[in-house]
């Protein structure tokens, strides 16, 4: 038994028979060069392809014959690929010379939805043979996607809480176009890509290192500085956009690293309407209109962290006239929305630059965090 050289081994076996008359003294050779058998259907080796433009996608097809042997064919001259729209798929014969045989690759054009089927006869590639065209029994469904952008903060100054950074601090930005079937990198993609900070542009003293955002092998990466956020929002969206790619949007959490202090004052009613409880867990902030907002705090010392809710108004601001308790003047300071550095921090006035007050529960939450250590909040 034989094998023809070049084809892989669970092909078609060819054959060889021997008479032999002892007799007569006859021996006689029969041989098929290409025994043939009639090829009964072609079966495609994936039912469907997903890609992104520019990219691509392997696509097989194996025969059947009626003798139960198959072959994945691997000469371009046996078969001939019929895409539905060549504007969306292109199918190509990539011949591997080192093996001396073809690979079929699909190759994406454009975004949409198209087929392909194909129509394969021997007779095409060797003789004798049986002239039968088969197309395949099943059409290769084709989905072709933009890329899309994604982003992410590169080790976040604040574990644990996904896209976080810390007001003021560097940090670095990493934007890919990826494959949204696979959810890999598009390599090949190279366009720029701009970042938008749609509900509050970049603000003075914040910035980034460049953008657009130049791209190698589908990512890139460039250095921001966020200090505020808008409103009471915990978070910064951007918006990610390049000519080719569907847009990506995300937000940011922004945290603000300042001076703390302890409220007590167990009995006293707050700016809320609270009457304030031992061991009660809220907070106060520095500007009116922030009742019942909530809050996530966080000893960055010990790693303890609290959730509780805005209930007064302080430290120090805002503040009418200076009295022998507070000597400030101020309006409300709502730092969150602008530097990020409360305004006592750079007046000599206070005796603490305290950005934050903490009821006795929250305070005993965050392991009493004395004032001279910073700790980290934002908004819910």
């Amino acid at each position: 038994m034989h094998r023809v050289a070049e084809i892989e081994g669970d092909q078609r076996i060819l054959g060889e028979a021997i008479l032999v008359d002892g007799h007569r003294g006859l021996r006689v050779t029969m041989a098929c060069p290409n025994c043939v058998s009639e090829p009964v259907r072609v079966e495609p080796g994936v039912t469907s392809v997903r890609g992104v433009v520019g990219e691509r996608g392997s696509v097989t097809a194996r025969v059947y014959y009626v003798d139960g042997s198959s072959w994945a064919i691997n000469d371009g001259r046996a078969i001939d690929w019929v895409e539905s729209s060549l504007d969306i798929v292109e199918v190509v014969v990539v011949h591997d010379s080192v093996r001396n045989v073809d690979r079929f690759e699909a190759r994406f054009w454009s975004p949409g939805t198209a087929t392909i089927d194909a129509r394969v006869n021997h007779c095409w590639v060797c003789t004798p043979c049986i002239d039968v065209t088969l197309g395949l029994v099943r059409q290769i469904q084709v989905t072709v996607s933009l890329p899309r952008l994604r982003a992410r903060v590169v080790n976040p100054p604040v574990m644990g809480d996904g896209d976080a950074v810390i007001s003021g601090q560097s940090f670095n930005f990493r934007v890919e176009a990826y494959d949204p079937n696979t959810g890999q990198v598009v390599t090949s993609f190279r366009n720029p890509v701009t970042v938008l900070f749609p509900v509050r542009p970049l603000q003075s003293g914040e910035s980034m290192t460049s953008n657009p955002v130049a791209l190698t092998n589908g990512v890139g990466t460039v250095q921001v500085v966020l200090r505020a956020v808008d409103g009471d929002n915990c978070c910064r969206q951007y918006v990610l956009t390049a000519s080719g790619a569907d847009q990506g949007t995300g937000f940011i959490k922004v945290w603000f690293s300042v001076f703390s202090t302890r409220e007590g004052l167990v009995g006293q009613t707050t700016a809320c309407g609270r009457t304030i409880r031992t061991a009660d867990r809220f907070v106060a902030l520095p500007a009116r209109g922030l009742c019942n907002i909530g809050v996530i705090l966080r000893n960055p010392v010990n790693g303890r962290s609290a959730t509780t809710t805005v209930q007064d108004v302080g430290p120090w601001c805002p503040h009418s006239a200076p009295s022998s308790g507070n000597p400030c003047v101020c309006d409300d300071d709502p730092y969150w929305n602008t530097s990020g550095v409360p305004w006592v921090e750079r007046q000599s006035c206070d005796t603490n630059n305290s950005g934050i007050d903490l009821a006795d529960g929250t305070y005993a939450d965050l392991g009493s965090p004395p004032v001279n250590q910073r700790i980290l909040w934002r908004f819910r």
